[in-house]
């Protein structure tokens, strides 16, 4: 174990601090930086949308294989907040900054569309809930 002295001088007096210094322990953390160990939430998002873009595709490749007609649409995140895409297309039909309009207008938009389907996906980008309207 190493140890290692400080000295504070105070007018007449001295008092001495002996700190001990592990050397099986990681040396401390920067105080008030960042670590490198945290992802922005630009990348987050971004990851986010990849999870649920594949997940899409995974669903699409599916319905296609099975012969399915219903319109399908997928309440996905994106780097604004949320959006409703109509499945197959690139572009959003709608973005919200929060998921409950977004999922009000992607059910209203699902049930007005018989057959159809609403896919919602979590923040991470995986598959919260699938409703089905109509046949």
């Amino acid at each position: 174990m190493t140890t290692a002295t400080t000295t504070k001088s105070k007018s007449a007096k001295s008092t001495s601090r002996v700190k001990k210094v592990d050397p099986n322990l990681p040396p401390p953390a920067p105080k008030g930086g960042n670590t490198g160990s945290k992802l922005s939430t630009k990348t987050m998002i971004g990851a986010a949308v990849a999870v649920a873009t594949a997940a899409a595709a995974a669903v699409v490749a599916f319905r296609t294989a099975s012969g399915d007609k219903r319109v399908v649409y997928h309440l996905m995140p994106h780097e604004k907040g949320w959006q409703v895409r109509k499945e197959g297309k690139d572009r959003a039909e709608k973005t919200f900054e929060k998921k409950q309009p977004a999922r009000d207008y992607a059910r209203d938009l699902a049930d007005s569309n018989h057959p159809s389907q609403l896919v919602i996906h979590r923040t991470d980008g995986t598959i919260q809930t699938v409703h089905t309207y109509g046949e």
